[in-house]
């Protein structure tokens, strides 16, 4: 994984509302310094609807930024996942794959009423 440091805008969101990797969102933004953000985006009369989706975790080195909105220097961060975690995964697996199985052996065995 790529760590090298990058620039970007930050949206300020609570801890309720931060969004974790594939969860999307959509924003009513209305703000001037929201909308500075955006570069093509259909406009509303009051702001603009645009959705947004969340695609990694990062660490926040540096606030490059406050004016006309968060500007901020990040990493990604990645989740250091145990060796019992791939093993648990492998087991589900292969239970997914048990039960698949399983059901297509009911399939077969039904008999027509």
């Amino acid at each position: 994984m790529d760590v090298t440091p990058s620039e970007f805008p930050l949206l300020p969101f609570g801890a309720d509302e931060v969004l974790v990797p594939t969860e999307s969102k959509t924003l009513h933004l209305y703000e001037a310094r929201f909308l500075a953000l955006l570069e093509e985006v259909e406009r509303l009369e009051i702001g603009a609807l645009v959705s947004i989706r969340g695609i990694g975790r990062v660490k926040i080195v540096n606030f490059n930024q406050a004016d006309p909105y968060l500007k901020g220097v990040v990493i990604p961060l990645q989740d250091n996942v145990p060796d019992s975690m791939n093993k648990i995964s492998s087991d589900i697996t292969k239970l997914k794959e048990s039960l698949y199985q399983l059901n297509s052996l009911q399939i077969k065995l039904k008999v027509p009423s």
